[in-house]
């Protein structure tokens, strides 16, 4: 799923939790947690065994009886056990019924720490990414200004009413100023990539 351009910081945070791998981890996280509990505690549960044999006789053993051979048994045979018990005391499963409550609630408290992270993360991003973008018009605004001190001055140099320190002054503030700009906006890119990295885009 995409995200729009003009997306608010509540589109952002929804996405993030909606697509963030370190959640989706810690909720793997508690669903095998989860598992591995019902397996320690199934003890609790009857258990129940059956057994089976079959066997067959290749040749049935024979005894003499007056002088026959007369055969004994028979040639197939089975037998089916069943085999039934419950624990009702027992420490080790008495121990794994305690660890399971801090398993659920480490489990728990990952997956709160995990969604507290991203907003966090993703709203300061998002902030930093705002105050950029102030801090880019703002240096706009200080170049136009410049561009007409430069334009002012340059004019007064020309007729006489200024010597050339002023024009100088000028044209070293404003490539000062757009060296900012350039610094802003390549700091801003930082910024977006990071935002995109914690939204995983």
């Amino acid at each position: 799923q995409s995200i729009n351009a003009n997306a608010t910081l509540d589109d952002l945070i929804d996405y993030a939790l909606r697509n963030k791998i370190e959640l989706k981890q810690a909720q793997i996280d508690s669903e095998i947690g989860e598992r591995e509990i019902a397996s320690a505690l199934s003890g609790w549960f009857p258990q129940i065994n059956a057994s089976g044999s079959i066997a067959r006789a290749i040749q049935l053993p024979t005894v003499n009886i007056g002088g026959t051979e007369v055969p004994m048994g028979q040639k197939n045979t089975s037998g089916l056990s069943f085999q039934a018990d419950q624990s009702i005391i027992s420490p080790q499963l008495f121990q794994a019924s305690k660890a399971a409550k801090f398993i659920r609630e480490k489990n728990t408290l990952n997956i709160e720490s995990t969604k507290i992270n991203t907003v966090v993360d993703v709203s300061k991003a998002y902030y930093d990414i705002l105050t950029s973008e102030e801090q880019i018009n703002i240096i706009n605004e200080n170049i136009a200004r410049l561009e007409r001190q430069l334009t002012e001055a340059n004019a007064r140099y020309e007729v006489g009413l200024v010597d050339k320190i002023d024009h100088k002054r000028a044209q070293i503030s404003l490539n000062n100023t757009k060296a900012s700009l350039k610094s802003a906006i390549e700091n801003r890119k930082y910024k977006y990539d990071y935002l995109k990295m914690l939204l995983a885009l």
